[in-house]
């Protein structure tokens, strides 16, 4: 298993490629609207570019209007964006909105991969590897980081708490479940929350 085979980790990429696309057809549409000169003209009532550069400066007869009118006549796309809120502040948030989605769910799937990767994934080798468990199913959860496995648990009580030391069970369910010989469900978690499952793997400093 890899971590491409989570779900939330896949969602969470995907998400992150359809905000960054929407992300650059705002700021092209942007700029687009900034280099037709004729329609900011029409837009702002004016009729020369000095004006336009005055009006989208708020009437601020100084340097930063003739840097603007420069941008404007070469259409400079790295100045417009740059100074995106001074020219069209409605833009301007519409465009951080965007950014900050990016940036969240960017942040978020770099978190999540952190936990997959040292904490999830070396787990699940763990079961596969263990010759006393066989894993019957694995389910990732794909609005979450959790994971969910069923083993099957070959050996005694005391094998099981050896094997699961640091994880929150309640002894007797785990006994008569290796009584009954029926599965055992497995939650690997960052949320310390309670569940539904017969064991709870979590990082140390996330518990209690």
């Amino acid at each position: 298993m890899d971590i491409t085979e989570f779900n939330y980790y896949q969602n969470l990429k995907s998400r992150l490629t359809k905000v960054q696309a929407e992300l650059q057809e705002e700021r092209q549409e942007y700029l687009d609207r900034m280099g037709n000169l004729s329609q900011l003209y029409n837009d702002y009532d004016v009729e020369t570019t000095e004006q336009l550069a005055n009006a989208l400066n708020h009437g601020d007869d100084d340097q930063f209007t003739t840097e603007i009118e420069t941008a404007l006549t070469s259409h400079d796309q790295e100045f417009l964006l740059a100074n995106v809120t001074t020219l069209n502040p409605s833009e301007a948030q519409v465009l951080a909105s965007i950014q900050g989605e990016a940036d969240d769910v960017a942040t978020e799937a770099s978190k999540v991969e952190k936990f997959y990767r040292e904490f999830a994934l070396p787990i699940i080798e763990r079961l596969q590897n263990n010759r006393m468990i066989h894993v019957e199913d694995l389910t990732t959860s794909g609005s979450n980081s959790d994971t969910v496995v069923e083993i099957n648990y070959f050996s005694t009580f005391d094998d099981f708490k050896e094997d699961f030391n640091g994880a929150a069970y309640v002894g007797e369910v785990i006994e008569q479940r290796l009584q009954d010989q029926k599965p055992i469900s497995l939650i690997i978690t960052e949320q310390n929350y309670p569940n539904e499952y017969d064991v709870t793997v979590m990082p140390e400093n996330e518990e209690g």
